[in-house]
């Protein structure tokens, strides 16, 4: 994305241009753009600097994308054509451009001795790029951004490895990171590291290489295959990462159209790729093994849970009929302590109307003792008449009767408030209530038949009536009845508890 977005400026500039030779200068920076990352596209704007230089009559700028052409060709590969490129230089009117010129013949003739390597081709290929190497070093400027890395370069290719190590280190430490030459110097160290035995410090070096090649934004990967294979010598725990970064630099070498680097980098992938797929086949044995045993574990864990679900369903069924059982004795003990209160409030009821029956007959033991003390007085005094006047007055009499009887009313509906109800169910008619709180005089007959008083006299006593009067109310009442055989023993039944 970034390669893109600078090369797609650069091209929109050149696009707004109108001036020959700015357009000189864009197309020099679109073709360093390219160079390292598309092959066909820096070939292809070379080949636009070099036709509008010969346009222009521009000799400077003819030999400087001649030999940009020369140097993309090399570097995809086509030897015998960057071989003919750089030839039609013409070196005469070289003027900064001269070391440029023999690096580009010394670097031709490298790779194209690596390309023959094994055969008779390759020591002229060396020879040449030797002579070419040596010549070129005598237009290098101390001045030169690279002066380092190609004083390393020439001393390594000259067997001094000693002063090509200290002018790599040098220029690593003078270069930014993400520039090209930074990533082939951590490649020639790591090449020598290699040779010299020191494992981690080639690795490290490598690895700084390709770091630098992505920092670059370059299609150059020759670092990351190197990387790739030194994991695959390490052992097979890293074998995934190799396949990652040799199927990486493959495809770079593919985008670039790179031949040579293409055909290095498919010698160095079967070994890689056959340590992977192996690596990978036990990997999917041990995931085999761990599937079937989590299967197994799988089962074990149902069954465990169809037990505890069984088990669990026998004490929830435990639970519920706990808990019916538990909502019956609630259920039961709710009727105990409302048969309870029940019990208890009869007994306060019967107490009340036990209590009007001795304080009515506390109030006649009284009244007898104080009757019987008035008649020995007015006897021995001889007033019989005025003892005959007081026998004769009963108002006071009628008082206490309608008291007792109020009380013995509210005693008694509050002991059995559903005696009339239940009274009247046993007539053909029923008997209806004066007022609230208050029984008629057949009522209270019957009431006493309810308390097991049913001696026509006894009642008669109690309720102030003459027997008379209570035989023909119970007679009336008995007539009116439903079941007549039976019926002062139902009214004996009423209110039960």
């Amino acid at each position: 994305m970034q390669k893109e977005t600078i090369t797609n400026q650069l091209k929109a500039d050149l696009q707004r241009t109108a001036g020959n030779r700015q357009k000189l200068v864009l197309l020099e920076k679109i073709f360093d753009e390219y160079y390292s990352y598309s092959f066909n596209d820096a070939i292809d704007y070379a080949e636009q600097g070099l036709q509008l230089a010969y346009v222009l009559k521009d000799t400077i700028y003819q030999n400087l994308f001649g030999i940009y052409k020369a140097k993309t060709l090399l570097r995809g590969g086509l030897y015998p054509e960057a071989e003919r490129t750089i030839m039609a230089v013409d070196t005469l009117l070289l003027q900064d451009t001269k070391f440029e010129y023999y690096h580009t013949l010394t670097a031709l003739y490298s790779l194209w001795a690596d390309y023959c390597r094994g055969t008779s081709y390759e020591s002229e290929y060396k020879e040449k790029a030797q002579r070419y190497r040596k010549e070129g070093i005598n237009y290098l400027s101390t001045d030169h951004v690279d002066y380092n890395f190609y004083m390393a370069d020439y001393y390594q290719a000259t067997g001094n490895r000693t002063l090509a190590r200290q002018h790599y280190l040098k220029h690593i430490k003078t270069v930014p990171e993400n520039r090209h030459t930074y990533a082939m110097a951590c490649y020639s160290l790591g090449y020598e590291s290699g040779q010299q035995g020191e494992d981690e410090q080639e690795i490290e070096y490598y690895i700084r290489a390709a770091i630098s090649d992505q920092l670059a934004i370059n299609r150059e990967s020759a670092a990351l295959r190197k990387v790739a294979t030194l994991l695959m010598e390490r052992g097979t725990s890293d074998a995934e990462r190799a396949e990652h970064y040799i199927l990486t630099a493959m495809e770079d070498a593919r985008f670039y159209d790179a031949r040579l680097r293409t055909l290095e980098t498919a010698l160095d992938y079967p070994t890689i790729n056959l340590t992977y797929r192996n690596l990978t086949n036990e990997r999917h044995k041990m995931q085999k093994g761990v599937i079937v045993f989590a299967f197994l574990l799988a089962l074990v864990a149902i069954a465990f849970c169809l037990v505890a679900w069984w088990q669990n369903r026998k004490l929830n069924d435990r639970r519920r009929k706990l808990a019916y059982s538990n909502s019956q004795l609630e259920e039961l003990n709710g009727r105990l302590n409302s048969l309870n209160d029940r019990l208890c409030y009869t007994a306060g009821c019967r107490e009340k109307l036990a209590k009007v029956f001795i304080d009515h007959s506390a109030t006649q033991i009284i009244r007898h003792e104080k009757f019987k003390t008035l008649v020995k007085r007015k006897l021995t005094l001889n007033r019989t008449g005025e003892l005959l006047s007081e026998i004769s007055s009963y108002k006071q009499s009628e008082e206490d009767a309608s008291f007792f009887l109020d009380c013995f009313d509210n005693a008694f509906l509050e002991l059995y408030p559903t005696f009339i109800d239940e009274f009247n169910a046993l007539l053909e008619t029923g008997i209806e209530k004066r007022h609230t709180g208050k029984l008629s005089t057949a009522l209270r007959i019957f009431a006493l038949i309810r308390l097991g008083v049913t001696n026509t006299g006894e009642i008669a006593t109690l309720l102030y009536l003459s027997p008379q009067t209570v035989y023909n109310t119970r007679s009336r009442i008995k007539a009116q009845a439903i079941d007549k055989n039976d019926f002062e023993y139902n009214v004996g039944q009423l209110c039960p508890g």
